[in-house]
């Protein structure tokens, strides 16, 4: 009966507890939303620069045949430009993809915690 009178007294504190659990959700799910869409920016800069760097390769290694050192430093200078933004997007891309804490981290300790403190009052 007692054991009885516990629970239901904690019933209420269950249940705020659940509601902070669900507001730190949204919070994180806000903060993953925004790290998706700076993955998919630095995606996608990425690789246009990479299309353009790979044109201007291209256009690089002809413009070497035609001996006009204008013409050859300019085209290297692009290329030299878009190669750096191709690997600054994918250094960014990369640090993006590799979370450290991993998705959901703060609600999934919160949430052990709290199963934790549950077991030791249980027993």
């Amino acid at each position: 009966m007692k054991s009885l009178q516990r629970l239901h007294s904690a019933k209420e504190r269950l249940i705020d507890q659940t509601r902070l659990h669900w507001r730190l959700m949204k919070v994180e799910w806000v903060e993953e939303k925004r790290r998706l869409k700076q993955m998919f920016a630095a995606a996608c800069i990425g690789f246009a620069c990479f299309i353009c760097f790979c044109l201007f390769l291209g256009v690089f290694v002809v413009a070497l045949c035609w001996n006009t050192n204008y013409l050859i430093s300019a085209i290297a200078s692009v290329c030299i430009l878009y190669g750096a933004i191709s690997y600054f997007a994918c250094r960014r891309f990369f640090a993006l993809l590799t979370h450290p804490d991993g998705f959901f981290a703060a609600t999934r300790a919160e949430v052990a915690e709290d199963i934790e403190i549950i077991k030791q009052n249980i027993l």
